[in-house]
């Protein structure tokens, strides 16, 4: 049997964006919000159906470097809950 296909969710509702490095201060969108759901999503779909430790290094390394600079980034309220 095929392994499960990995939800395509978001691709078409938040544009590909350059890859930029994340300083302390910069402000978060809600794209970034988008962002940061649809690779969850990813990432639980990859626990479900592979296991826990399958993608955990990947998972560490994208909150080092994309979610966690972004709690240092400026935003409103309303995305300060969201993050």
């Amino acid at each position: 049997a095929a392994a499960p296909r990995v939800p395509v969710q978001g691709r078409g509702s938040v544009p590909r964006q350059r890859q930029i490095d994340r300083g302390p201060g910069q402000r978060v969108t809600s794209g970034d919000i988008a962002a940061l759901r649809s690779v969850s999503e990813l990432f639980r779909t990859l626990d479900h159906t592979y296991g826990g430790g399958h993608a955990r290094q990947a998972l560490v390394r994208y909150l080092e470097h994309e979610a966690e600079p972004m709690l240092r980034g400026t935003y409103g309220e309303t995305t300060g809950r969201r993050l």
